[in-house]
């Protein structure tokens, strides 16, 4: 089991190399990405989410999101 700064920095790796596969397995597999656009359910939701706000997608990086608001809500158990 990774720390919580591990799980960060591996976050934060992901973020700037654009990989949502690796992003989506910070997350839990029953995680739920809720946006504007509805609630997306699991890894694929989480993928979908953050791709879509943060404009990933085919290799394409956009160094701002797309979305005018994020708001991010993190929970986690030990």
């Amino acid at each position: 089991m990774r720390s919580p700064q591990e799980t960060f920095q591996n976050h934060v790796r992901a973020l700037a190399a654009g990989d949502l596969d690796a992003l989506a397995a910070n997350f839990a597999p029953d995680a739920v990405f809720i946006s504007s656009a509805g609630v997306l359910r699991g890894r694929e939701g989480v993928k979908q989410g953050i791709g879509a706000v943060l404009c990933l997608s085919a290799g394409r990086t956009v160094a701002h999101p797309c979305s005018p608001a994020t708001s991010c809500s993190w929970s986690g158990r030990v």
